[in-house]
């Protein structure tokens, strides 16, 4: 059984372009599922009632170690801007100790929300970054899909589960109504 150590080496891009040195570390973000709180006669209490396969705005801040052309051209407000992290998990077996690297990806895409220009500091970093609305998220672990969201299209998947797929497949396309 393989025993997770630490993330080795990651990199970060935009719209496919390799941007080297921009950042030294990316918090993922927080998921929050859609929620109500139900009373009702007949029960005990209150009970959250949540939709399965719906979430709260999904907030994206990418940090960068100063204001640059790199951080500049990330800036593309009203447009979606698509940023990947790729990077390699380092892990022990543990019945061997053998030390291997898996593959770490994690796509997201979404629209310039927040700007936060950081500060001057002589002889230090300014520390800005921007913040993306999210309408994609993408987490592939050792090459496989754990968690895809895509609001647009209407995909909740979390580790294999497709929270959404009955909910397709039963609902009429917008398309299809009469006008």
């Amino acid at each position: 059984m393989d025993r997770t150590n630490v993330l080795n080496m990651f990199n970060a891009y935009q719209n496919g372009v390799k941007r080297v040195g921009v950042t030294a570390e990316v918090t993922l973000p927080e998921l929050e599922f859609k929620s109500e709180s139900i009373e009702a006669a007949g029960l005990m209490g209150t009970v959250g009632a949540v939709a399965v396969g719906h979430t709260d705005e999904i907030e994206q801040e990418i940090p960068f170690i100063n204001a640059d052309d790199d951080f500049f051209n990330s800036l593309m407000t009203g447009q979606n801007v698509s940023m990947t992290l790729r990077g390699r998990q380092q892990v022990t077996d543990s019945a061997t100790g053998t030390i291997k690297n898996v593959p770490v990806r994690v796509v997201l895409g979404g629209i310039v929300k927040k700007i936060k220009l950081g500060s001057l500091k002589q002889a230090g970093l300014g520390n800005p970054s921007f913040t993306l609305s999210l309408n994609y998220y993408l987490h592939e672990f050792n090459g496989q899909k754990r968690i895809e969201i895509d609001k647009l299209n209407r995909v909740c998947v979390i580790n294999g589960n497709a929270l959404g797929c009955a909910l397709r497949k039963e609902s009429t396309p917008m398309n299809s109504y009469p006008l």
